[in-house]
């Protein structure tokens, strides 16, 4: 698993569901469709 995604899943943000990654938090899930998600492609 990706450090930044460790990071992520200790401070809360993150969570783990079976084998998928998930956002717990919907206003972190928004940020990151709209300010990052775009420079991924």
């Amino acid at each position: 698993m990706h450090k930044a995604v460790q990071a992520l899943i200790a401070r809360g943000l993150l969570v783990t569901e079976n084998v998928a990654v998930v956002f717990d938090s919907p206003f972190f899930l928004n940020w990151v469709r709209m300010a990052v998600a775009p420079d991924l492609g």
